[in-house]
């Protein structure tokens, strides 16, 4: 179970270890948790901060270094996922982000986003 501060959930993505899973939500966070053995509830490990709308988007390298979030205020932020730390924003979208993709892009390590 999780409890977030959020008071919506707007999207949800494992880990590629299955123990963590990050949430998108409707307050502008997204959070990384590591799941429980059983019923415990869910343990907050890390807050990714940043956009001024909800997370309506959010995914995941195909090594799950980087989280790639899509906010309603227009923007992309990439943050490492180890760190927490706030990698790059892009602005310009002209609309709010609601879906995105991520695969592999050649030469290796560089991600392409759809």
């Amino acid at each position: 179970m999780i409890e977030t501060p959020a008071d919506t959930v707007l999207g949800l993505a494992y880990l590629p270890d299955n123990k963590q899973i990050l949430s998108s939500g409707s307050d502008g966070v997204a959070r990384l948790w590591k799941l429980p053995e059983g019923e415990a509830k869910a343990e907050a490990v890390r807050a990714f901060a940043g956009q001024k709308g909800p997370i309506l988007a959010l995914a995941l390298d195909p090594s799950g270094v980087k989280l790639i979030t899509g906010s309603a205020d227009k923007t992309i932020k990439i943050f490492e996922v180890a760190s927490g730390k706030d990698l790059l924003t892009l602005e310009g979208h002209g609309d709010a982000v609601k879906a995105l993709a991520v695969t592999k892009g050649r030469p290796e390590g560089r991600l392409r986003l759809a």
